[in-house]
Protein backbone atom coordinates (compact mmCIF):
# COMPACT_ATOMS: atom_id res chain seq x y z
CA UNK A 1 0.00 0.00 0.00
CA UNK A 2 2.98 2.32 0.56
CA UNK A 3 3.42 2.57 -3.20
CA UNK A 4 0.00 4.26 -3.25
CA UNK A 5 0.25 6.27 -0.03
CA UNK A 6 3.88 7.35 -0.61
CA UNK A 7 4.70 6.56 3.03
CA UNK A 8 8.46 6.10 3.71
CA UNK A 9 8.76 5.03 7.37
CA UNK A 10 12.44 3.96 7.21
CA UNK A 11 14.67 7.03 7.61
CA UNK A 12 18.47 7.47 7.58
CA UNK A 13 20.01 8.98 10.75
CA UNK A 14 22.89 10.54 8.77
CA UNK A 15 21.18 12.22 5.81
CA UNK A 16 17.65 12.96 4.60
CA UNK A 17 17.22 9.59 2.81
CA UNK A 18 14.00 7.65 3.49
CA UNK A 19 12.43 4.57 1.93
CA UNK A 20 9.53 2.15 2.08
CA UNK A 21 11.51 -1.09 2.66
CA UNK A 22 13.80 -1.89 5.60
CA UNK A 23 16.27 -3.73 3.33
CA UNK A 24 16.72 -0.63 1.21
CA UNK A 25 17.69 1.41 4.28
CA UNK A 26 20.19 -1.30 5.26
CA UNK A 27 21.81 -1.06 1.81
CA UNK A 28 21.78 2.75 1.93
CA UNK A 29 23.63 2.83 5.27
CA UNK A 30 26.59 1.19 3.54
CA UNK A 31 27.10 4.41 1.55
CA UNK A 32 27.91 6.08 4.90
CA UNK A 33 29.85 3.23 6.55
CA UNK A 34 31.78 2.38 3.38
CA UNK A 35 31.05 -1.32 3.86
CA UNK A 36 31.33 -3.30 0.60
CA UNK A 37 30.75 -6.97 1.39
CA UNK A 38 30.33 -8.09 -2.24
CA UNK A 39 33.78 -8.57 -3.85
CA UNK A 40 34.89 -9.51 -7.39
CA UNK A 41 37.06 -12.64 -7.76
CA UNK A 42 38.81 -11.25 -10.88
CA UNK A 43 39.78 -7.69 -9.87
CA UNK A 44 39.68 -5.48 -6.79
CA UNK A 45 36.11 -4.30 -7.39
CA UNK A 46 33.78 -4.43 -4.42
CA UNK A 47 30.27 -3.16 -3.86
CA UNK A 48 27.65 -2.63 -1.22
CA UNK A 49 24.97 -4.39 -3.27
CA UNK A 50 24.88 -7.92 -4.68
CA UNK A 51 23.19 -6.77 -7.88
CA UNK A 52 26.04 -4.32 -8.56
CA UNK A 53 28.57 -7.16 -8.34
CA UNK A 54 26.45 -9.24 -10.70
CA UNK A 55 26.41 -6.37 -13.21
CA UNK A 56 30.17 -5.76 -12.75
CA UNK A 57 31.03 -9.38 -13.60
CA UNK A 58 29.66 -8.78 -17.10
CA UNK A 59 32.53 -6.32 -17.72
CA UNK A 60 34.86 -9.32 -17.46
CA UNK A 61 32.72 -11.78 -19.45
CA UNK A 62 31.78 -9.14 -22.05
CA UNK A 63 28.16 -10.26 -21.84
CA UNK A 64 25.67 -7.64 -23.04
CA UNK A 65 22.27 -9.34 -23.12
CA UNK A 66 20.22 -6.14 -23.40
CA UNK A 67 20.09 -5.01 -27.06
CA UNK A 68 18.47 -2.02 -28.76
CA UNK A 69 15.95 -2.80 -31.54
CA UNK A 70 16.69 0.46 -33.35
CA UNK A 71 20.52 0.66 -33.46
CA UNK A 72 23.52 -1.52 -32.56
CA UNK A 73 23.61 -0.44 -28.90
CA UNK A 74 23.86 -3.21 -26.33
CA UNK A 75 24.45 -3.17 -22.59
CA UNK A 76 24.98 -5.37 -19.59
CA UNK A 77 22.24 -3.59 -17.62
CA UNK A 78 18.51 -3.41 -18.33
CA UNK A 79 18.37 0.11 -16.90
CA UNK A 80 21.02 1.29 -19.36
CA UNK A 81 18.97 -0.02 -22.27
CA UNK A 82 15.87 1.69 -20.92
CA UNK A 83 17.79 4.96 -20.65
CA UNK A 84 19.28 4.50 -24.14
CA UNK A 85 15.84 4.04 -25.71
CA UNK A 86 15.05 7.59 -24.66
CA UNK A 87 17.67 8.82 -27.18
CA UNK A 88 15.41 7.46 -29.93
CA UNK A 89 12.03 8.48 -28.48
CA UNK A 90 13.26 11.76 -26.97
CA UNK A 91 11.00 11.19 -23.97
CA UNK A 92 12.12 12.94 -20.74
CA UNK A 93 9.32 12.50 -18.18
CA UNK A 94 11.30 13.59 -15.10
CA UNK A 95 11.45 17.40 -14.81
CA UNK A 96 13.28 19.73 -12.39
CA UNK A 97 11.11 22.20 -10.44
CA UNK A 98 13.94 24.76 -10.20
CA UNK A 99 15.31 24.94 -13.77
CA UNK A 100 14.43 23.59 -17.21
CA UNK A 101 16.35 20.33 -16.73
CA UNK A 102 14.52 17.12 -17.66
CA UNK A 103 15.72 13.54 -18.00
CA UNK A 104 14.72 10.00 -18.80
CA UNK A 105 15.63 8.39 -15.45
CA UNK A 106 14.25 9.24 -11.99
CA UNK A 107 17.65 8.68 -10.38
CA UNK A 108 19.20 11.25 -12.69
CA UNK A 109 16.72 13.86 -11.51
CA UNK A 110 17.52 13.01 -7.90
CA UNK A 111 21.24 13.54 -8.61
CA UNK A 112 20.54 16.73 -10.56
CA UNK A 113 18.67 18.26 -7.62
CA UNK A 114 21.94 18.19 -5.68
CA UNK A 115 23.32 20.80 -8.12
CA UNK A 116 20.73 23.14 -6.62
CA UNK A 117 20.98 22.03 -2.98
CA UNK A 118 24.79 21.67 -3.09
CA UNK A 119 24.54 18.38 -1.19
CA UNK A 120 27.62 16.14 -1.62
CA UNK A 121 27.08 13.17 0.70
CA UNK A 122 29.90 11.00 -0.70
CA UNK A 123 33.32 12.01 0.69
CA UNK A 124 36.87 10.78 -0.04
CA UNK A 125 38.91 9.49 2.94
CA UNK A 126 42.23 10.50 1.32
CA UNK A 127 41.61 14.06 0.13
CA UNK A 128 38.92 16.72 0.43
CA UNK A 129 37.00 15.46 -2.61
CA UNK A 130 33.24 15.02 -2.21
CA UNK A 131 30.51 14.37 -4.73
CA UNK A 132 26.82 13.90 -5.28
CA UNK A 133 26.95 10.38 -6.76
CA UNK A 134 28.33 7.23 -5.13
CA UNK A 135 29.75 5.95 -8.42
CA UNK A 136 31.77 9.15 -8.83
CA UNK A 137 33.45 8.57 -5.48
CA UNK A 138 34.30 5.01 -6.47
CA UNK A 139 35.88 6.26 -9.71
CA UNK A 140 37.67 9.07 -7.86
CA UNK A 141 39.34 6.60 -5.49
CA UNK A 142 41.11 5.11 -8.51
CA UNK A 143 42.99 8.42 -8.94
CA UNK A 144 44.64 7.55 -5.61
CA UNK A 145 45.08 3.79 -6.18
CA UNK A 146 45.96 4.11 -9.89
CA UNK A 147 43.72 1.14 -10.63
CA UNK A 148 42.60 0.84 -14.28
CA UNK A 149 40.61 -2.40 -14.42
CA UNK A 150 39.05 -1.82 -17.85
CA UNK A 151 41.45 -2.76 -20.67
CA UNK A 152 41.16 -2.54 -24.47
CA UNK A 153 41.65 -5.78 -26.45
CA UNK A 154 42.94 -3.91 -29.51
CA UNK A 155 45.55 -1.50 -28.07
CA UNK A 156 47.24 -0.82 -24.73
CA UNK A 157 44.51 1.58 -23.54
CA UNK A 158 43.15 1.03 -20.04
CA UNK A 159 40.88 3.15 -17.87
CA UNK A 160 39.19 3.45 -14.52
CA UNK A 161 35.60 3.59 -15.79
CA UNK A 162 33.73 0.96 -17.84
CA UNK A 163 31.87 3.50 -19.97
CA UNK A 164 35.18 5.10 -20.98
CA UNK A 165 36.32 1.75 -22.38
CA UNK A 166 33.04 1.40 -24.25
CA UNK A 167 33.53 4.88 -25.71
CA UNK A 168 37.19 4.14 -26.53
CA UNK A 169 36.26 1.01 -28.50
CA UNK A 170 34.34 3.24 -30.92
CA UNK A 171 37.65 4.92 -31.85
CA UNK A 172 38.58 1.56 -33.38
CA UNK A 173 35.20 0.90 -35.03
CA UNK A 174 34.59 4.56 -35.96
CA UNK A 175 30.96 4.23 -34.87
CA UNK A 176 29.20 7.55 -34.09
CA UNK A 177 25.50 6.70 -33.67
CA UNK A 178 24.47 9.96 -32.00
CA UNK A 179 23.85 12.75 -34.56
CA UNK A 180 22.95 16.44 -34.16
CA UNK A 181 19.76 17.62 -35.90
CA UNK A 182 21.09 21.18 -36.33
CA UNK A 183 24.61 20.65 -37.74
CA UNK A 184 26.75 17.76 -38.99
CA UNK A 185 28.13 16.91 -35.54
CA UNK A 186 28.05 13.25 -34.54
CA UNK A 187 29.56 11.41 -31.60
CA UNK A 188 29.85 8.04 -29.94
CA UNK A 189 28.38 9.04 -26.55
CA UNK A 190 24.78 10.12 -25.89
CA UNK A 191 25.89 12.52 -23.17
CA UNK A 192 28.28 14.24 -25.57
CA UNK A 193 25.39 14.94 -27.94
CA UNK A 194 23.33 16.37 -25.09
CA UNK A 195 26.24 18.64 -24.13
CA UNK A 196 26.81 19.62 -27.78
CA UNK A 197 23.20 20.69 -28.19
CA UNK A 198 23.82 23.40 -25.60
CA UNK A 199 26.20 25.07 -28.07
CA UNK A 200 23.10 25.67 -30.20
CA UNK A 201 20.66 26.55 -27.41
CA UNK A 202 23.20 28.57 -25.39
CA UNK A 203 21.99 26.86 -22.21
CA UNK A 204 24.48 27.02 -19.30
CA UNK A 205 22.72 25.32 -16.38
CA UNK A 206 25.80 24.94 -14.17
CA UNK A 207 26.55 28.16 -12.24
CA UNK A 208 29.35 29.11 -9.84
CA UNK A 209 28.29 30.24 -6.35
CA UNK A 210 31.40 32.43 -5.94
CA UNK A 211 31.55 34.38 -9.22
CA UNK A 212 29.42 34.87 -12.33
CA UNK A 213 30.90 31.88 -14.18
CA UNK A 214 28.43 29.48 -15.80
CA UNK A 215 28.91 26.58 -18.18
CA UNK A 216 27.14 23.79 -20.01
CA UNK A 217 28.94 20.85 -18.38
CA UNK A 218 29.02 19.78 -14.74
CA UNK A 219 32.66 18.71 -15.06
CA UNK A 220 33.64 22.18 -16.25
CA UNK A 221 32.04 23.73 -13.17
CA UNK A 222 33.82 21.24 -10.95
CA UNK A 223 37.18 22.18 -12.53
CA UNK A 224 36.35 25.89 -12.32
CA UNK A 225 35.65 25.67 -8.60
CA UNK A 226 39.28 24.64 -8.10
CA UNK A 227 40.32 28.14 -9.27
CA UNK A 228 38.62 29.39 -6.09
CA UNK A 229 39.72 26.60 -3.72
CA UNK A 230 43.22 26.19 -5.22
CA UNK A 231 42.81 22.42 -5.00
CA UNK A 232 45.14 20.40 -7.26
CA UNK A 233 44.25 16.77 -6.58
CA UNK A 234 46.19 15.29 -9.51
CA UNK A 235 49.88 14.91 -8.61
CA UNK A 236 52.89 13.69 -10.62
CA UNK A 237 54.81 10.72 -9.17
CA UNK A 238 58.08 11.85 -10.79
CA UNK A 239 58.27 15.57 -9.94
CA UNK A 240 56.40 18.11 -7.82
CA UNK A 241 53.89 18.99 -10.55
CA UNK A 242 50.22 19.01 -9.58
CA UNK A 243 47.11 20.18 -11.40
CA UNK A 244 43.36 20.58 -11.23
CA UNK A 245 42.44 18.41 -14.23
CA UNK A 246 43.21 14.71 -14.80
CA UNK A 247 43.87 15.29 -18.50
CA UNK A 248 46.56 17.87 -17.70
CA UNK A 249 48.41 15.31 -15.59
CA UNK A 250 48.21 12.79 -18.43
CA UNK A 251 49.72 15.36 -20.81
CA UNK A 252 52.39 16.34 -18.26
CA UNK A 253 53.54 12.73 -17.83
CA UNK A 254 54.59 12.76 -21.49
CA UNK A 255 57.31 15.28 -20.59
CA UNK A 256 58.86 12.46 -18.53
CA UNK A 257 58.17 9.54 -20.89
CA UNK A 258 59.00 11.51 -24.05
CA UNK A 259 55.86 10.15 -25.71
CA UNK A 260 54.65 12.26 -28.66
CA UNK A 261 51.54 10.48 -29.98
CA UNK A 262 50.34 13.34 -32.21
CA UNK A 263 52.21 13.26 -35.54
CA UNK A 264 52.11 15.57 -38.57
CA UNK A 265 51.20 13.94 -41.91
CA UNK A 266 53.23 16.51 -43.88
CA UNK A 267 56.58 16.65 -42.05
CA UNK A 268 58.35 14.84 -39.21
CA UNK A 269 56.85 17.04 -36.47
CA UNK A 270 55.30 15.28 -33.48
CA UNK A 271 54.06 16.54 -30.12
CA UNK A 272 52.44 15.45 -26.88
CA UNK A 273 49.34 17.69 -27.06
CA UNK A 274 46.57 17.50 -29.67
CA UNK A 275 46.16 21.28 -29.66
CA UNK A 276 49.84 21.79 -30.51
CA UNK A 277 49.44 19.60 -33.60
CA UNK A 278 46.40 21.61 -34.65
CA UNK A 279 48.42 24.84 -34.34
CA UNK A 280 51.39 23.29 -36.17
CA UNK A 281 49.24 22.25 -39.13
CA UNK A 282 48.56 25.94 -39.76
CA UNK A 283 52.24 26.35 -40.70
CA UNK A 284 51.49 24.06 -43.66
CA UNK A 285 48.03 25.37 -44.57
CA UNK A 286 48.93 29.02 -43.96
CA UNK A 287 45.69 29.45 -42.01
CA UNK A 288 45.72 32.46 -39.67
CA UNK A 289 42.29 32.54 -38.03
CA UNK A 290 43.15 35.15 -35.38
CA UNK A 291 42.86 38.64 -36.91
CA UNK A 292 43.58 42.11 -35.52
CA UNK A 293 40.67 44.59 -35.61
CA UNK A 294 43.02 47.59 -35.86
CA UNK A 295 45.50 46.59 -38.60
CA UNK A 296 45.97 43.77 -41.11
CA UNK A 297 47.86 41.55 -38.65
CA UNK A 298 46.73 37.94 -38.41
CA UNK A 299 48.28 34.88 -36.79
CA UNK A 300 47.74 31.21 -36.10
CA UNK A 301 47.69 31.38 -32.29
CA UNK A 302 45.31 33.26 -30.00
CA UNK A 303 48.14 34.14 -27.59
CA UNK A 304 50.11 35.85 -30.36
CA UNK A 305 47.13 38.05 -31.21
CA UNK A 306 46.72 38.96 -27.55
CA UNK A 307 50.38 40.04 -27.39
CA UNK A 308 50.10 41.95 -30.69
CA UNK A 309 47.12 43.97 -29.48
CA UNK A 310 49.35 45.50 -26.81
CA UNK A 311 51.38 47.19 -29.58
CA UNK A 312 48.24 49.22 -30.33
CA UNK A 313 47.06 49.86 -26.77
CA UNK A 314 50.58 50.55 -25.46
CA UNK A 315 49.73 48.35 -22.50
CA UNK A 316 52.80 47.10 -20.61
CA UNK A 317 51.35 45.16 -17.68
CA UNK A 318 54.56 43.30 -16.79
CA UNK A 319 56.72 45.53 -14.57
CA UNK A 320 60.20 45.05 -13.11
CA UNK A 321 60.41 45.10 -9.29
CA UNK A 322 63.93 46.60 -9.33
CA UNK A 323 63.70 49.40 -11.92
CA UNK A 324 61.04 51.22 -13.93
CA UNK A 325 61.19 48.83 -16.89
CA UNK A 326 57.87 47.43 -18.13
CA UNK A 327 56.91 45.35 -21.15
CA UNK A 328 53.93 43.76 -22.88
CA UNK A 329 54.99 40.11 -22.58
CA UNK A 330 55.00 37.86 -19.53
CA UNK A 331 57.94 36.14 -17.89
CA UNK A 332 59.97 33.69 -19.98
CA UNK A 333 60.94 30.85 -17.63
CA UNK A 334 62.98 28.81 -20.15
CA UNK A 335 66.50 30.29 -20.26
CA UNK A 336 69.53 29.43 -22.41
CA UNK A 337 72.69 28.40 -20.51
CA UNK A 338 74.96 29.79 -23.25
CA UNK A 339 73.49 33.24 -23.98
CA UNK A 340 70.80 35.53 -22.57
CA UNK A 341 68.00 34.05 -24.69
CA UNK A 342 64.80 33.18 -22.85
CA UNK A 343 61.35 32.05 -23.96
CA UNK A 344 58.02 30.85 -22.66
CA UNK A 345 58.03 27.39 -24.27
CA UNK A 346 60.34 24.43 -23.66
CA UNK A 347 60.19 23.48 -27.35
CA UNK A 348 61.35 26.95 -28.39
CA UNK A 349 64.38 26.66 -26.12
CA UNK A 350 65.16 23.23 -27.59
CA UNK A 351 65.11 24.74 -31.09
CA UNK A 352 67.23 27.72 -29.98
CA UNK A 353 69.93 25.46 -28.49
CA UNK A 354 70.59 24.17 -32.00
CA UNK A 355 72.01 27.62 -32.87
CA UNK A 356 74.76 26.86 -30.33
CA UNK A 357 75.23 23.12 -30.94
CA UNK A 358 75.01 23.48 -34.72
CA UNK A 359 72.59 20.56 -34.90
CA UNK A 360 70.57 20.62 -38.13
CA UNK A 361 68.35 17.53 -38.15
CA UNK A 362 66.19 18.65 -41.11
CA UNK A 363 67.99 17.92 -44.40
CA UNK A 364 67.13 18.72 -48.03
CA UNK A 365 66.88 15.74 -50.43
CA UNK A 366 67.91 17.88 -53.43
CA UNK A 367 70.95 19.82 -52.19
CA UNK A 368 73.19 19.89 -49.12
CA UNK A 369 70.97 22.34 -47.24
CA UNK A 370 70.08 21.46 -43.66
CA UNK A 371 68.44 23.43 -40.88
CA UNK A 372 67.27 23.27 -37.30
CA UNK A 373 63.54 23.76 -37.95
CA UNK A 374 61.03 21.71 -39.95
CA UNK A 375 59.28 24.85 -41.17
CA UNK A 376 62.55 26.27 -42.53
CA UNK A 377 63.11 23.12 -44.58
CA UNK A 378 59.62 23.35 -46.02
CA UNK A 379 60.29 26.97 -47.04
CA UNK A 380 63.69 26.02 -48.50
CA UNK A 381 62.15 23.32 -50.70
CA UNK A 382 60.29 26.08 -52.54
CA UNK A 383 63.65 27.37 -53.84
CA UNK A 384 63.81 24.11 -55.81
CA UNK A 385 60.15 23.89 -56.82
CA UNK A 386 59.81 27.63 -57.45
CA UNK A 387 56.49 27.62 -55.64
CA UNK A 388 55.40 31.04 -54.35
CA UNK A 389 51.89 30.54 -53.01
CA UNK A 390 51.59 33.90 -51.22
CA UNK A 391 50.81 36.81 -53.62
CA UNK A 392 50.50 40.57 -53.05
CA UNK A 393 47.28 42.29 -54.19
CA UNK A 394 49.05 45.63 -54.78
CA UNK A 395 52.16 44.65 -56.76
CA UNK A 396 53.57 41.53 -58.41
CA UNK A 397 55.34 40.38 -55.25
CA UNK A 398 54.94 36.74 -54.31
CA UNK A 399 56.77 34.67 -51.74
CA UNK A 400 57.35 31.18 -50.51
CA UNK A 401 56.65 31.66 -46.81
CA UNK A 402 54.59 33.80 -44.46
CA UNK A 403 56.36 37.08 -45.34
CA UNK A 404 53.43 38.48 -47.34
CA UNK A 405 52.01 40.16 -44.26
CA UNK A 406 55.36 41.84 -43.60
CA UNK A 407 55.64 42.83 -47.28
CA UNK A 408 52.25 44.55 -47.16
CA UNK A 409 53.70 46.98 -44.62
CA UNK A 410 56.05 48.26 -47.36
CA UNK A 411 52.87 49.54 -49.03
CA UNK A 412 51.07 50.76 -45.90
CA UNK A 413 54.24 52.09 -44.21
CA UNK A 414 53.08 50.57 -40.94
CA UNK A 415 55.88 50.06 -38.37
CA UNK A 416 54.18 48.86 -35.20
CA UNK A 417 57.35 47.71 -33.38
CA UNK A 418 59.15 50.63 -31.67
CA UNK A 419 62.44 50.85 -29.74
CA UNK A 420 62.26 52.21 -26.17
CA UNK A 421 65.83 53.57 -26.34
CA UNK A 422 65.92 55.42 -29.68
CA UNK A 423 63.51 56.43 -32.44
CA UNK A 424 63.93 53.17 -34.38
CA UNK A 425 60.73 51.46 -35.49
CA UNK A 426 60.14 48.53 -37.81
CA UNK A 427 57.50 46.27 -39.28
CA UNK A 428 58.71 42.99 -37.75
CA UNK A 429 59.06 42.00 -34.10
CA UNK A 430 62.22 39.99 -34.81
CA UNK A 431 63.87 43.07 -36.36
CA UNK A 432 63.23 45.02 -33.17
CA UNK A 433 64.72 42.19 -31.12
CA UNK A 434 67.82 42.22 -33.35
CA UNK A 435 68.01 46.04 -33.23
CA UNK A 436 68.04 46.02 -29.42
CA UNK A 437 71.37 44.18 -29.60
CA UNK A 438 72.90 47.32 -31.16
CA UNK A 439 72.23 48.97 -27.79
CA UNK A 440 73.26 46.04 -25.59
CA UNK A 441 76.23 45.00 -27.79
CA UNK A 442 75.18 41.37 -27.46
CA UNK A 443 76.55 39.02 -30.17
CA UNK A 444 75.36 35.55 -29.15
CA UNK A 445 76.11 33.80 -32.46
CA UNK A 446 79.80 32.80 -32.72
CA UNK A 447 81.80 31.07 -35.50
CA UNK A 448 83.60 27.84 -34.56
CA UNK A 449 86.29 28.36 -37.24
CA UNK A 450 87.34 31.99 -36.72
CA UNK A 451 86.67 34.80 -34.23
CA UNK A 452 83.60 36.09 -36.06
CA UNK A 453 80.52 36.78 -33.93
CA UNK A 454 77.24 38.51 -34.71
CA UNK A 455 73.85 39.37 -33.34
CA UNK A 456 71.76 37.42 -35.86
CA UNK A 457 71.62 33.69 -36.52
CA UNK A 458 71.20 34.27 -40.26
CA UNK A 459 74.40 36.31 -40.41
CA UNK A 460 76.34 33.44 -38.82
CA UNK A 461 74.78 30.98 -41.25
CA UNK A 462 75.83 33.15 -44.21
CA UNK A 463 79.30 33.65 -42.72
CA UNK A 464 79.85 29.89 -42.42
CA UNK A 465 79.48 29.60 -46.19
CA UNK A 466 82.65 31.73 -46.57
CA UNK A 467 84.47 28.79 -44.97
CA UNK A 468 82.63 25.98 -46.80
CA UNK A 469 82.31 27.78 -50.16
CA UNK A 470 78.79 26.41 -50.44
CA UNK A 471 76.49 28.16 -52.92
CA UNK A 472 73.19 26.29 -52.79
CA UNK A 473 71.09 28.94 -54.57
CA UNK A 474 71.39 28.48 -58.36
CA UNK A 475 69.91 30.45 -61.25
CA UNK A 476 67.73 28.46 -63.68
CA UNK A 477 68.57 30.81 -66.56
CA UNK A 478 72.37 31.17 -66.33
CA UNK A 479 75.25 29.65 -64.36
CA UNK A 480 75.00 32.13 -61.49
CA UNK A 481 75.00 30.68 -57.96
CA UNK A 482 75.22 32.25 -54.52
CA UNK A 483 75.00 31.53 -50.82
CA UNK A 484 72.00 33.75 -50.06
CA UNK A 485 68.39 33.36 -51.17
CA UNK A 486 68.00 37.15 -51.27
CA UNK A 487 70.97 37.48 -53.61
CA UNK A 488 69.41 34.98 -56.01
CA UNK A 489 66.12 36.89 -55.87
CA UNK A 490 67.93 40.13 -56.76
CA UNK A 491 69.89 38.38 -59.53
CA UNK A 492 66.72 37.01 -61.13
CA UNK A 493 65.62 40.60 -61.76
CA UNK A 494 68.47 40.94 -64.26
CA UNK A 495 66.59 38.34 -66.33
CA UNK A 496 63.01 39.48 -65.66
CA UNK A 497 63.79 43.20 -65.90
CA UNK A 498 61.88 43.89 -62.69
CA UNK A 499 63.02 47.07 -60.89
CA UNK A 500 60.86 47.56 -57.80
CA UNK A 501 63.03 50.21 -56.04
CA UNK A 502 62.47 53.83 -57.16
CA UNK A 503 64.61 56.92 -56.55
CA UNK A 504 62.56 59.59 -54.81
CA UNK A 505 64.47 62.39 -56.57
CA UNK A 506 64.55 61.39 -60.25
CA UNK A 507 62.17 58.39 -60.32
CA UNK A 508 64.83 56.08 -61.80
CA UNK A 509 64.13 52.39 -60.99
CA UNK A 510 66.59 49.80 -59.64
CA UNK A 511 66.67 46.05 -59.03
CA UNK A 512 67.76 46.36 -55.39
CA UNK A 513 67.66 48.85 -52.54
CA UNK A 514 71.48 48.89 -52.36
CA UNK A 515 71.71 49.92 -56.04
CA UNK A 516 69.20 52.69 -55.38
CA UNK A 517 71.13 53.89 -52.32
CA UNK A 518 74.41 53.95 -54.28
CA UNK A 519 72.66 55.96 -57.00
CA UNK A 520 71.40 58.52 -54.47
CA UNK A 521 74.88 59.10 -53.04
CA UNK A 522 76.55 59.32 -56.45
CA UNK A 523 73.99 61.40 -58.37
CA UNK A 524 72.14 63.35 -55.71
CA UNK A 525 74.57 63.38 -52.81
CA UNK A 526 72.04 61.98 -50.36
Amino acid sequence: MRTHTGEKPYKCDVCSYSCKVAGNLQRHMRTHTGEKPYKCDVCSFSSNQACNLQTHMKTHTGEKPYKCDVCSFSSNQAGHLQTHMGTHTGEKPYKCDVCSYSCKVAGHLQRHMRTHTGEKPYKCDVCSYSCKVAGNLQRHMRTHTGEKPYKCDVCSYSCKVACNLQTHMKTHTGEKPYKCDVCSYSCNVAGSLQTHMRTHTGEKPYKCDVCSYSCNQAGHLQRHMRTHTGEKPYKCDVCSYSCKVAGSLQTHMRTHTGEKPYKCDVCSYSCNVAGSLQTHMRTHTGEKPYKCDVCSYSCNQAGNLQTHMKTHTGEKPYKCDVCSFSCNQAVKPYKCNVCSYSCNRAGSLQTHMRTHTGEKPYKCDVCSYSCNRAGNLQTHMRTHTGEKPYKCDVCSFSCKAGSLQTHMRTHTGEKPYKCDVCSFSCNQACNLQTHMRTHTGEKPYKCDVCSFSCNQAGHLQRHMKTHTGEKPYKCDVCSYSCNRAGSLQTHMRTHTGEKPYKCDVCNEMFISSSHRNQHRKKKHGS
